[in-house]
């Protein structure tokens, strides 16, 4: 748990506003350019950031 907290949390500090005014293509562009980024985090953390989100956002 406390892995999706830090994924949403570094989620919501890159969108610098509440996950509520979140709209979901925005959502999508920005997992799209995670998992294409290559310095981004490992697959396992990219996974821990979109089960956060499937969770947050239920």
């Amino acid at each position: 748990m406390q892995n999706y907290i830090r994924r949403i949390a570094l989620f919501v500090v890159h969108f610098e506003k509440l996950p509520e005014q979140i709209d979901p293509e925005e959502i999508n562009e920005y997992l799209v350019a995670l998992a294409r980024d290559p310095k981004s985090p490992s697959r396992s953390s990219f996974k821990h950031m979109v089960y956060g989100l499937r969770y947050y956002y239920r």
